[in-house]
This record gives structure tokens, C-alpha cells and sequence, in this order.
């Protein structure tokens, strides 16, 4: 994981096992106390460069963490009334930018497809901020069996969808336990998926401008959820 803000939060929360902290040696004197030195090593430049995955600002941090468990989503269903499930949606900047909504915004509990998510992506991580130490993010091999599973316990399915025929939201419109959906932008929620949707919800937008990036997505519905739930 590169990046200040990624690297200080694995390291302030103390839940992962870390295995080495690199940095670039005029970023060693700057270091809070919530470091343990010992398991850093001083490194140039170029190792930084070398390590990264995509074209990003590094900043002369990075940590190396034992590989993470998967989490079941069984285990948590009795402490979480709200999902928000992310249906083919494999931009990884758009994945880390949702991540940090929702943990932001109190609502850290994603579903996303393994396929489109890794812990050890540096991308995700990076744009996350470090926000995915703080997100029960639940990968699963189909999002179409979680959304059967989530409706056999009782959940409701909401799906944002940009077509006329969903309903703008003006008021409170979910129940005690919600999975809310978010599609790609290109696509939207897969089809056999949106047959299991119990409504269809959309965002009040201009005629010129009829969709939102997705990320801005779920933004723009955690703030209008947080405003409408009392």
C-alpha cells in the first residue's frame, strides 16, 4: 500500500499484521509516534517508483501487509441494516472513491464482485485514502446470489437507475434493512440483477445532464439518505 494517508491509517489502526514500512529518508524525521520504527527500512526514489502499480503520487511511504481474509457476510448481517452494493463496476478509482464516501458518511458496508476488487490493489487503496481500513468490504464471486441471499434475510433491494421509469427520490423511501445498487455508468445494473430490484430509485438531475459519474453517485444519495432518515 503507497501513499501518506493510506499508510498512516493501516498504521494508526493497528489491525493488520506489518511485515515492513518503507520511506524515503527525509520523510523519517517527520514521522508521528505511532510508528514502530523498527520495522522501518529507508529507501530512494526509485524503489517507490519501481513498486507502484499505476501512475500515482507515491509520497515516499509505503507499507507491506500479510495478505487479508476474506470477510463472510453471514457473520454480519445481524449488526448491519445497510449495504450498498456495487454491480460491475471495475474502475478501481471509482471503487476507492466510493469506499471513502461511504465510510465518510457512516454507511461502510460494499459489497463488490472479487473480480474487480483486491485488498492489495495499490490504486483502490490510494484513492481510498485510507478509508478501506474502515469499510467492511464484502467480495463475493456473484453479485446476483448475494442479492437472492440479502432478499431470502429479509432486505430490501433498492437500484439507482437514470431511466424514466425509476422513481426520482424526494422522500424517505427504504426500510429497516436496505441493500441500495449501483450499477456502471456504461451499462447500469446488470438485467437479471434489476429483476430481483425491489424499486428503482434515481437522483433529481438537469435534462442536460441526465446521469452522474457513479461515485458522485453514491455521494450524492449518502447525503440526501443522511438527510432524509430522521
Amino acid at each position: 500500500v503507497l501513499g501518506k494517508q493510506s499508510v498512516f491509517e493501516i498504521i494508526k489502526n493497528n489491525k493488520k499484521k506489518i511485515i515492513e514500512i518503507a520511506i524515503e529518508e527525509a520523510k523519517f524525521k517527520e514521522l508521528p509516534k505511532f510508528f514502530n520504527t523498527n520495522k522501518i527500512i529507508i529507501k530512494d526514489k526509485k524503489f517507490f517508483t519501481k513498486i507502484k502499480e499505476a501512475d500515482f503520487p507515491d509520497q515516499g511511504y509505503a507499507v507491506c501487509v500479510e495478505r487479508e481474509k476474506d470477510k463472510d457476510i453471514e457473520k454480519y448481517l445481524n449488526a448491519i441494516n445497510n449495504f450498498i452494493v456495487l454491480d460491475n463496476i471495475n474502475d478501481p478509482r471509482n471503487i476507492g472513491s466510493i469506499i471513502r464516501t461511504c465510510v465518510a458518511m457512516n454507511m461502510p458496508n460494499i459489497v463488490v464482485e472479487k473480480k474487480f476488487f483486491k485488498h492489495s490493489n495499490q490504486l483502490i487503496n490510494k484513492t481510498a485514502s485510507g478509508a478501506t481500513e474502515y469499510a467492511n468490504i464484502f467480495r463475493v464471486s456473484n453479485i446476483g446470489n448475494t442479492l437472492r441471499y440479502l432478499i431470502k434475510k429479509n432486505y430490501q433491494l433498492y437500484g439507482f437507475d437514470s431511466n424514466k421509469t425509476a422513481e426520482t427520490i424526494k422522500s424517505k423511501f427504504w426500510s429497516t434493512h436496505n441493500a441500495f445498487v449501483f450499477g456502471a455508468e456504461d451499462e447500469g445494473i446488470k438485467y437479471n440483477n434489476k429483476k430481483l430490484i425491489d424499486k428503482l430509485v434515481k437522483i433529481n438531475t438537469t435534462d442536460e445532464m441526465e446521469s452522474l459519474n457513479v461515485s458522485n453517485s453514491v455521494a450524492a444519495f449518502l447525503g440526501i439518505f443522511d438527510l432524509l432518515k430522521n
